[in-house]
């Protein structure tokens, strides 16, 4: 049971007796209004035969025709004085610009946390606006919010959900009353809050990419921080505590034992290239140094399968200056697709193609090699590609074309913000 306020439980009690004395008049004078008609028709049959002041003579045949007549058209003319007198008296309930005021401010009163998709109160505003038994706000596949009971004895009024072109879902309608359709002026204030609803979808989605997305984020910002972690403390911790304890030694058997002095420094020199060979482990984990020396473009040139029978071609010569992600996750994606077609494609060419647009950057790897198998099963370097593209919001497609092309297409104004 939902609790309102006492402001918000008067007006929705007011706007129900509304509904209510509607529902009724429109009732009575659909009523009245058809039986004139009857009466309107069987006596213009009665005249035709002659039925006059002067001539109550009446065939019989002529009362048939009357009832006929009426039985006749009586289904379709009780529909459209339904749709006209509907539009009549439930047009105060249906007024456009009114709907869709009352529409924002039940998205305004919502809960201010973060949204977790529609709720049944904007379906349930949608049905007391328009005074009909059921309404569904179907996201995808998932109903969204249902009000009333869906009557199998109507056909529903469907008005897709869309914005930039894309259907987010749809709104499902009733008739209010059975064997009828709801009329042109329900159907455009239907379209009307179609294209708010559509709205709110479209930004529910996008706050529940966006807090996915800095999750994702977060949580990767954190494996990396333990990954350096355990690097420094398992590996560097260890290797410098153990060079401390050998020059000790050495100075304690410097004046003592000199040659065993200089064999424990010869170990020291050793742990100490190996201790500087993983702290340039480290720093090229966090942004490759061929980057900041030689530049994206040279980055690839000299990477290291280019020196082992591949052949790595890099277009064009000069790139325009692009955001340190942007940089950093081509040459990671770039480095990946190389290294696969090193290992996997039996190719000797591979040719990188960076084009820079005003709103993204398109790269193209694509090898002369025997292509990828199908249907594709993806390993753990593809989905590291797609990975690191889709944290910048980015897209990759990997098809078959004269071998194995990997296409990435990477926004710069996210990367930018």
């Amino acid at each position: 049971m939902i609790v309102l306020p006492d402001g918000r439980r008067d007006r929705h009690n007011v706007r129900s007796v509304r509904a209510r004395s509607a529902r009724w008049l429109a009732a009575a004078l659909v009523g009245f209004i058809l039986v004139g008609w009857a009466a309107t028709v069987y006596g213009l049959v009665l005249i035709a035969d002659g039925l006059s002041p002067a001539n109550d003579h009446i065939d019989w045949w002529a009362h048939v025709i009357a009832v006929a007549l009426i039985a006749a058209t009586a289904v379709p003319v009780w529909r459209w004085l339904r749709l006209s007198i509907d539009d009549v008296v439930y047009g105060h309930f249906g007024d456009g610009s009114a709907a869709i005021t009352r529409l924002n401010h039940q998205i305004d009163n919502r809960a201010p946390s973060p949204p977790a998709g529609l709720d049944s109160s904007l379906a349930a505003m949608i049905a007391r606006t328009l005074n009909v038994p059921y309404v569904a706000i179907v996201e995808g596949e998932t109903e969204a919010g249902v009000v009333g009971t869906r009557p199998s004895d109507r056909d529903l009024a469907d008005v897709p959900l869309t914005y930039q072109g894309n259907e987010l879902g749809h709104l499902f309608v009733a008739p209010r009353h059975p064997r009828t359709s709801l009329s042109n002026r329900d159907l455009n204030l239907l379209s009307e809050l179609g294209q708010q609803l559509a709205i709110v979808m479209f930004a529910i989605r996008a706050s529940e990419q966006l807090q996915s997305s800095r999750a994702a984020l977060v949580t990767a910002r954190e494996e990396e921080r333990r990954r350096i972690r355990r690097d420094l403390h398992d590996g560097l911790g260890p290797s410098l505590a153990s060079m401390k304890l050998q020059l000790t030694a050495v100075d304690r058997l410097l004046m003592v034992d000199p040659h065993r002095a200089a064999s424990l420094l010869s170990e020291v020199r050793d742990g100490m290239n190996k201790t500087t060979t993983d702290i340039r482990r480290l720093v090229y984990g966090l942004r490759p140094p061929l980057l900041d020396e030689l530049g994206l473009v040279a980055a690839l040139r000299n990477h290291p399968s280019a020196q082992a029978g591949l052949t790595v071609t890099v277009e064009p010569d000069e790139l325009p200056e692009l955001p340190a992600a942007v940089e950093v996750a081509l040459y990671r994606i770039a480095s990946e697709a190389i290294h696969n077609a090193a290992r996997h494609s039996g190719g000797q060419q591979c040719r990188v193609t960076i084009e820079v647009r005003a709103e993204q950057v398109c790269m193209t790897v694509r090898d002369d090699g025997r292509g990828c198998p199908e249907p594709l099963i993806e390993g753990v370097g593809v989905a590291s590609i797609r990975e690191r593209a889709a944290e910048l919001g980015g897209a990759v497609e990997v098809f078959n074309a004269t071998g194995t092309t990997v296409r990435t297409l990477v926004p710069l104004e996210s990367a930018k913000s």
